[in-house]
């Protein structure tokens, strides 16, 4: 039995790529974050 690749019935969720992308950049930007953070919460770190 082989396997179909292009299925009509089936409509091809454009949001599902620009979850995955936004997904990504929330994470890049939280580790940032958490990068910032650990900087900041050292001794003797200046803040502002």
């Amino acid at each position: 039995m082989q396997r179909e690749t292009n299925r009509p019935e089936e409509k091809f969720d454009e949001r599902a790529n620009e979850d995955s992308y936004f997904a990504a950049k929330e994470f890049d930007l939280i580790e940032e974050l958490k990068t910032e953070f650990q900087i900041l919460k050292r001794p003797g770190a200046k803040r502002g």
